[in-house]
């Protein structure tokens, strides 16, 4: 039996949120505050057992939709449940969807923390959902927290936590075999002291009062094991000995790791149980090379386990099929989604998880994304971000991505259609010209593709002089199409668009002081004007120019981030970084995808 969908609504941030989930590994990604531990916690809640909800009304969402819903708004967890072996389809019969061969649960949880099972099928619900988490075992390791004064009192490190979910079963589910050999040995250990009392009053005889009685009171499981571990120590060169709470928390982590291993190896074979495992955030304090051993172990357990992993590392998303991850968007009003992509096949599986590698894949982390040519665009557009000061809390959290060529648009496109990425795309001129192969596949991702009307306009925009005026009037025309479909266009390559965005004897005094250009350079440059002005300082800095003419001797990708630097953000009027910076400015402050 697997989890195939989760249904949750109206628990601290999330509002509304369907999604489904492999049967095996599951990330679940997003910026902070996007919901991922609130993820976890109602998974672990549901499996928790109604018994254990009296505090579930802690879970409450404190967001501003909750407060203007009815009082009667109910938090609910729903829970679907497929690929049942003949003896749970047998065990759940009353419940059993027939067309599906698959059922659901769901709790409904008032504001008073009063709890209602509702299970498709059948009236007796609760009894379905005690039997349901009765054939499920859960480990639920979560995250660190930690705070500027180091890990909070209240917040076990992550072994600790591993350690005391591996021998103290917590959930109203079976113990595993590890549960049960802690709680026999403990009840052992508990008659050899109580022994040990007795055999001291009965030989300590008459110099003890007759009527003198020892009460024998012998600490719970989880206070017993917390003692334990804190005494315990681990010794490795060059240190002498530490122990576990002193520990690199990196070395607690990658045991905490091979715990969860283990258990999925040893519940595996157990008939008719299911295993879970719920990990937050396994990267923690791991540098990359750990991580993407993680991301191995993750998927080792996955053949074993069922697991859902929270996350925060570009790391780890590449190291996993890109198909197994979820994007939670940071909706401070409440997280809305509804997440059921369909089946990639497996070319379009490998191209995607190949362009969300390491380097790209922080635009699941972000709340927008712009996506540059090359190096040299993504420095100016940095620049440009920096100095919109009254849209400071809208870029905090933005990625500016270099596609390294305008060819990989198409791919990009497809990366933030499937995690519903806000995003702007930035190219060249001829990103419209030739073929247009790149610009209509990302149309038709992005579900808007071109007209005729839209071709013919797009035809016209082809520059044929170096009239400064009439290039930025074409650009005009060519974004008036290319702007409905997350892109903007340049009139040039940004070379060009950065030598004509400032005064003449600024750039010219500039580039000279960057030492772009030698000294006859910068004094001939002076004496050009007009046409033949963009004509010259085009062919110095190596920039193809407005007619798309190979690029000789072109400045580094470095130099484009100091020439606005040393110039600021002040463009000349109708420049093409003055109408960017434009196009910028509405992205980051438009509501709209």
């Amino acid at each position: 039996m697997e989890i195939v969908k989760i249904q949750i609504e109206r628990f601290k941030g999330i509002r509304d949120l369907e999604v489904s989930v492999p049967s095996t590994l599951q990330l679940i990604a997003g910026a902070n505050n996007s919901g991922k531990s609130t993820f976890m916690q109602a998974l672990d809640l549901f499996f928790s057992g109604v018994d254990s909800q009296i505090e579930c009304n802690l879970f409450q969402p404190k967001n501003q939709y909750y407060g203007k819903e009815s009082p009667r708004a109910l938090t609910t967890i729903k829970i679907h449940f497929s690929k049942l072996t003949t003896n749970e389809k047998n065990d759940f019969k009353e419940a059993l969807l027939s067309r599906t061969n698959s059922f659901w649960c769901q709790l409904k949880i008032s504001r008073t923390g009063q709890v209602k099972v509702v299970c498709s099928g059948v009236a007796e619900a609760k009894f379905i959902y005690e039997k349901l988490i009765s054939k499920f075992t859960v480990f639920h390791i979560p995250v660190l927290r930690v705070s500027q004064h180091g890990f909070s009192d209240t917040e076990s490190r992550r072994l600790m936590k591993a350690v005391s979910e591996v021998l103290i079963r917590k959930r109203p589910g079976p113990k595993s075999s590890d549960q049960k050999r802690f709680e026999s040995e403990t009840k052992r250990l508990k008659k050899l002291i109580a022994k040990v009392f007795i055999d001291a009053k009965g030989s300590a005889g008459y110099l003890l009062p007759s009527e003198s009685e020892i009460q024998f009171e012998f600490p719970n499981n989880s206070d017993l094991l917390d003692s334990i571990l804190d005494k315990i120590w681990i010794k490795s060169r060059p240190k002498d000995g530490l122990t576990l709470k002193e520990e690199g928390t990196g070395y607690q982590s990658l045991l905490a790791l091979g715990l969860l291993k283990h258990i999925a190896n040893q519940e595996s074979s157990r008939r008719n149980q299911n295993l879970l495992i719920l990990l937050e955030e396994p990267e923690a304090f791991l540098h990359p090379q750990y991580q993407r051993r993680v991301a191995e172990y993750l998927e080792d357990i996955s053949k074993s386990a069922q697991i859902f992993v929270s996350t925060h590392s570009p790391t780890i998303i590449d190291a996993t099929d890109v198909q197994n991850v979820i994007r939670l968007e940071r909706n401070f009003s409440g997280l809305k989604l509804n997440w059921h992509p369909e089946t990639m096949s497996e070319k379009t599986k490998g191209n995607l998880s190949r362009w969300c590698d390491s380097k790209n894949s922080e635009l699941i982390f972000s709340d927008r994304v712009i996506f540059c040519e090359g190096p040299s665009d993504v420095s100016v557009v940095k620049k440009i971000i920096l100095s919109i000061k009254d849209l400071s809390s809208l870029v905090s959290n933005i990625s500016v991505i270099s596609m390294d060529s305008r060819d990989n648009g198409d791919k990009f496109a497809e990366l933030v259609a499937r995690f519903n990425i806000p995003s702007l795309f930035i190219f060249d001129r001829d990103i419209h010209s030739g073929d247009r192969a790149t610009l209509k596949k990302m149309c038709e991702t992005f579900s808007s593709k071109l007209s005729q009307a839209d071709y013919t306009k797009l035809d016209k925009c082809k520059p044929v002089t170096n009239d400064y005026n009439e290039n930025m009037a074409l650009r005009d025309t060519a974004n008036q199409v290319l702007s409905k479909r997350h892109i903007f266009c340049l009139s040039s390559d940004i070379e060009c668009a950065l030598v004509t965005a400032y005064n003449k004897d600024k750039t010219i005094r500039t580039l000279l002081n960057l030492q772009v250009i030698d000294q006859a350079t910068s004094e001939s440059l002076g004496k050009s004007v007009g046409v033949d002005f963009h004509v010259e300082i085009n062919k110095a800095i190596g920039s193809k120019g407005w007619h798309g003419a190979s690029a000789k001797n072109k400045i580094k990708p470095h130099f484009a981030g100091l020439i606005v630097d040393e110039l600021g953000t002040e463009f000349n009027q109708n420049s093409d970084l003055l109408s960017l910076r434009k196009a910028i400015r509405e992205f980051l402050s438009s509501k709209k995808h």
